[in-house]
C-alpha cells in the first residue's frame, strides 16, 4: 500500500494555511481519538490518531513544513 503524505493524512491541499491545518487536525481528531471508538476500533483508532499528530506537528509549523515540501 502506498504510504500517504502528512496532506493527505490531514485531507488538505499543498497551498493550506495554519488554520487549515488546525482545523483538519481538530476535525479528524475527534473522528479518531480513541475515547470515541468502540473498543474494537482502538488499536486502529490509536495509529491514526498518532499519524494525524505527526502531521500536524510537521505542517503546523512553518520551518518542518517547509524543510517537508
Amino acid at each position: 500500500a502506498k504510504e500517504l503524505n502528512h496532506f493527505e493524512i490531514l485531507c488538505i491541499s499543498t497551498e493550506c494555511t495554519d488554520v487549515d491545518v488546525n482545523k483538519a487536525f481538530k476535525k479528524l481528531a475527534l473522528l479518531m481519538h480513541t475515547d470515541k471508538v468502540p473498543a474494537q476500533f482502538k488499536e486502529v483508532a490509536q495509529k491514526c490518531f498518532l499519524r494525524l499528530v505527526a502531521a500536524r506537528d510537521v505542517l503546523g509549523d512553518a520551518k518542518k513544513r517547509q524543510a517537508y515540501v
